[in-house]
């Protein structure tokens, strides 16, 4: 396969990616780091890309994209291994191809009159959200997201206790995702698994909590 990316119905691409870094988490977790200039153009909030893990195992895995970098050609999945195809993902290194298409799929179209965004995701549903507080965060428009997020295993990052202020929810219900953090995006988070700082019930549940402390005006 030619290292160069060829183009398909216009924005849809077939790159040879390189990978730039691996993170691993708990629970066989992994973000994995590609070079993929043309998929980080492309791509949106929303849109995933098909993974050919390795050369022996021919059928791709969809994997959500997590974040992109236009500016250094870049882009962030998030996987937790499931068969064959994502062990063999987890286990690439720094400079390993791979080929990928993408990106593919419809983003998401956040409604302006509503700056009042509510994300949320609960284990693969993490990425798109952690890409939409991102946009959301680099947009011109003074948008106001507050993610939550869930997980029944450990969470794909280190929980820290969140500086940003809530005035729904008890002071102890406090652990963050640091990346949003930095961006000022508010997160909270849900488990059933007894995780200190985590609201324990489901991420929908921890959203009925937030839309019922807000007035028809704010939503």
């Amino acid at each position: 396969m030619s290292g160069n990316a060829q183009q398909n119905r216009g924005t849809l691409f077939l790159e040879d990616a390189a990978v730039i870094a691996v993170e691993r988490f708990p629970g066989e977790q992994f973000i994995v780091r590609l070079k993929a200039p043309q998929c980080a153009r492309h791509a949106t909030a929303g849109s995933f890309v098909h993974v050919q893990c390795d050369e022996s195992i021919p059928m791709r895995r969809p994997l959500s994209i997590m974040r992109a970098n236009s500016a250094d050609g870049w882009i962030e999945v998030l996987f937790k291994i499931v068969g064959e195809g994502l062990r063999s993902l987890g286990n690439k290194k720094p400079g390993d191809k791979m080929s990928i298409i993408g990106p593919i799929g419809h983003g998401f179209s956040p409604t302006a009159d509503r700056p009042n965004t509510l994300l949320i995701g609960g284990g693969v549903g993490i990425p798109p959200m952690v890409f939409l507080a991102e946009q959301l965060k680099n947009d011109d428009m003074d948008w106001q997201p507050l993610a939550i997020m869930g997980s029944e295993i450990p969470f794909p990052f280190d929980p820290e206790e969140s500086t940003i202020v809530t005035d729904w929810l008890p002071a102890d219900i406090n652990k963050t995702m640091p990346l949003l953090e930095s961006w000022q995006v508010p997160v909270r988070l849900a488990s059933l698994s007894d995780f200190d700082g985590c609201y324990r019930g489901y991420v929908t549940d921890l959203a009925r909590e937030w839309l019922a402390s807000r007035s028809k005006d704010e939503l």
